[in-house]
């Protein structure tokens, strides 16, 4: 069986399986908050407004910050939700809060250089909202979430054998005191490196 364009939505944005009517309805709720901060994003750009940019941005941070308190899927749960029976939406998975921190990314972005006079670098960051949202709305597309994967393979490409924390432990280890001799480093160098993988584990 093919998959539609909703499974595969819901599949970059980290849900479980669900059934096919309840996923829908899933779908249409999450959408629910794109359907109210694409048109106000219109409005920021056509008047140029930094104030709107920055409202947009803040709200969007706070959604990543605090899933729970998503105000427009508590919103949709109190009012529209209730009245058709759905369950609660449940905190959005990272890869979907990814996305609205990159749409709080450039909106703030753009808020700045209107800020500071350079309004032609806020148009770049305009197209780029204006382009991820209609790739969102029209296309069922996600652009945020399907980049963190990529990032996260990147990232582990890059360091195949030793963890971030790992290589901060190593490096700590090996930086020794002026007045600490080589055996001195070496145990810290030791130390430091246990306590590494002790943390990555």
């Amino acid at each position: 069986m093919a998959t539609t364009a909703e499974e595969r939505f819901m599949q970059e944005q980290d849900f479980g399986q669900e059934e096919a009517g309840r996923l829908r309805a899933h779908f249409r709720a999450l959408l629910f908050q794109p359907s109210i901060v694409g048109p106000t994003m219109v409005i920021a750009i056509i008047f140029q407004s930094r104030a709107l940019f920055f409202l947009l941005a803040t709200i969007l941070v706070w959604n990543v910050a605090f899933p729970r308190l998503n105000p427009f899927e508590r919103f949709y749960d109190w009012v529209i939700g209730r009245k058709k029976g759905q369950e609660k939406l449940e905190p959005t998975p990272i890869p979907c809060r990814f996305a609205q921190g990159m749409a709080a990314a450039f909106m703030l972005a753009a808020g700045l250089a209107l800020c500071l006079g350079g309004r032609p670098t806020a148009y770049v960051f305009e197209i780029f909202l204006v382009v991820a949202f209609t790739a969102l709305v029209g296309g069922k597309f996600c652009l945020g979430a399907n980049a963190f994967p990529l990032l996260r393979r990147a990232d582990g490409v890059r360091q195949p054998h030793v963890s971030v924390v790992q290589s901060l432990g190593i490096v700590a280890g090996c930086r020794s005191h002026p007045r600490s001799g080589g055996r001195r480093t070496a145990l810290k160098s030791r130390r430091f490196a246990v306590m590494a993988r002790a943390a990555a584990s």
